[in-house]
């Protein structure tokens, strides 16, 4: 929801519903059971959602959309009920962290390899593949990781995630001050089992819906790179259709960071979709 504006243009065209999903921003707070902090709850809470909306505009199927981890448990939602929904809009799809860390390493090691680096070179064999046991060698590598991207590509940084933030006209100060406080009670919460026990190459390997994938192409974060999410586009099973569509100025974040090229794509890109239901 803090980014809203950023991206308000799509509602001339649009119905559109932010959420803050439980335990993060406008929905954290302290009553929130950890016993519901788990995939399966938020699936549950993206059909529930997904249900009060049908029901308020009267509409049988909803387009629905999912950035980075989000996008993890909206997958397992529209393969679970597939008839509720539109289309499925994927923005920088996560599938399988643990295959995306080693892309991501064999990745940083071939850069160190092409840039004479020895440096890196040395510290990255000395680490082997990822996962790892501390999180100090994980910082290691995603540090190189950054370095080496950050050579190719300017990513957003967080003064400007927290200037965007300040500007929004529907956070007051105190929600800015949630954020922080929910993504450390989340990410404390769900970080194992959302990022390393869970596969959509296995749990969605079928979307029965029009899918879409918006994907940077300098997105080299560690857990939802976009050689892993380009891989699931590849395999997945889609049998109303599958586009993918490459933003070539941006990494993780094609809608903050090409933000009118990012939803004139979208915009003709659904039309399309549904015209051709």
């Amino acid at each position: 929801m803090p980014f809203a504006h950023v991206t308000a243009e799509l509602e001339r065209r649009f119905v559109v519903v932010r959420w803050d999903q439980r335990g993060a921003g406008k929905s954290y707070s302290l009553s929130v059971p950890d016993s519901s902090m788990n995939m399966k709850q938020f699936v549950a809470d993206t059909l529930e959602l997904t249900d009060v909306l049908r029901r308020r505009f009267d509409q049988p199927r909803i387009l629905l959309g999912a950035h980075s981890w989000g996008s993890m448990f909206a997958a397992l939602a529209v393969a679970q009920a597939p008839e509720r929904f539109s289309a499925y809009l994927a923005i920088c799809q996560a599938a399988n962290a643990p295959e995306s860390e080693r892309l991501m390493y064999r990745w940083a090691l071939g850069k160190a390899a092409e840039e004479g680096n020895e440096k890196a070179a040395l510290e990255l064999k000395q680490l082997g593949l990822p996962p790892y046991a501390r999180f100090a060698d994980y910082h290691t590598m995603t540090n190189w990781i950054a370095r080496f991207s950050g050579e190719e590509h300017r990513p957003i940084t967080r003064w400007r995630f927290a200037r965007l933030a300040m500007e929004s006209p529907f956070y007051s100060w105190a929600d800015l001050f949630r954020i922080p406080l929910g993504a450390k009670f989340s990410f404390s919460r769900l970080w194992r089992e959302a990022f390393y026990n869970s596969d959509l190459l296995k749990q969605a390997p079928r979307l029965n819906v029009p899918v879409i994938f918006f994907l940077g192409r300098h997105d080299h974060t560690a857990t939802a790179s976009a050689a892993m999410a380009e891989h699931y586009f590849e395999v997945l099973d889609a049998p109303r259709g599958k586009r993918l569509i490459w933003f070539q100025n941006s990494g993780h974040w094609p809608h903050l960071e090409e933000p009118e090229h990012f939803q004139k794509k979208l915009i003709r890109a659904v039309d399309e979709a549904l015209r051709r239901e």
